[in-house]
């Protein structure tokens, strides 16, 4: 069954939603007919192996999953997700080819359409990523990151064309304790609200750990991020909380199309992450929009 989903206030015919997506010039969300298939099957064995991890580390003791930090125990937690998911388009390394750059899905298409956002939850002062998106797409860029100084701060502001707000992210609005001081905190529907944005088209997370909560709230919610693609960095602390979130983004329509092991980081190896998530609908189609069919 078809079910329309509409953020914001502008209602959208069934029949309109595929030509909206679709008869953009060079926006093109499945490529061939077998791709509802073929997601469906990626979706199929990523939950089966995700379940059959979680049941092992559910029956092993307390000091195999949780309190070891070697590289083979929280290596586990990703493997499920290697079976990607296939973008519609060219998927390619934005920004540094060492630790900061992101794989990002359709920067020559989906990122050229008039209005685009992208946001950067997180930056500790490198905008490398910021600025090459600046420089390739049509987008409206914006960073977020109350913990800079004030020298990173006032290089931050100074790139031509990035937007910065000195706020973070978290699953409720207030204050946290980041780097020895309360810093102000909004959920991401609220970044968006107060920035009357309704739609994401990159949404990339590098917040030492806060990713955590924030993704969660959408899963015990039951609500689809409002967001075409999501580059995540993920610091693993513990590997099966690990596996049953992104097993809740699965069932929100969130599939991997891209894993990196981040090994930038000599003290923490293992722990580290970067995922590049798709947004779909059932029928596999990368969703572009705020309205669309699942």
């Amino acid at each position: 069954m078809l079910i329309l989903f509409v953020f914001g206030s502008r209602h959208v015919r069934n029949s309109d939603v595929h030509a909206t997506a679709l008869s953009r010039p060079q926006i093109v969300t499945s490529s061939d007919p077998s791709r509802a298939v073929e997601s469906a099957t990626s979706y199929r064995r990523q939950r089966e192996e995700a379940d059959r991890l979680l049941n092992k580390m559910r029956g092993a003791p307390d000091g195999w999953v949780r309190s070891s930090f070697h590289l083979p125990t929280r290596a586990l937690w990703v493997d499920p997700f290697r079976d990607f998911y296939r973008c519609p388009a060219t998927v390619e390394k934005v920004g540094k080819m060492s630790d900061g750059g992101k794989w990002l899905c359709g920067v020559d298409t989906f990122l050229q359409r008039p209005g685009c956002v992208i946001y950067s939850l997180g930056s500790n002062g490198d905008t490398s990523f910021e600025e090459a998106v600046i420089n390739r797409t049509t987008c409206s860029v914006w960073t977020f990151d109350p913990t800079l100084n004030e020298v990173a701060t006032a290089k931050v502001k100074a790139v031509p064309g990035l937007n910065f707000a000195a706020v973070g992210v978290s699953d409720e609005d207030g204050e946290l304790q980041l780097r020895g001081k309360a810093r102000p905190v909004r959920t991401l529907a609220n970044l968006m609200k107060e920035r009357g944005h309704t739609w994401i088209d990159v949404l990339k997370m590098d917040v030492e750990g806060a990713e955590w909560p924030v993704l969660k709230s959408f899963i015990q919610t039951g609500t689809r991020l409002p967001v075409t693609q999501a580059q995540i960095e993920f610091h693993v602390r513990d590997p099966q909380d690990a596996i049953e979130t992104m097993d809740g983004l699965l069932g929100l329509g969130m599939r991997v199309f891209h894993v990196e092991d981040n090994n930038y980081c000599t003290h923490c190896p293992g722990r580290f992450y970067e995922l590049a998530l798709a947004h779909t609908s059932a029928q596999g189609e990368l969703l572009l929009d705020r309205t669309y069919e699942v």
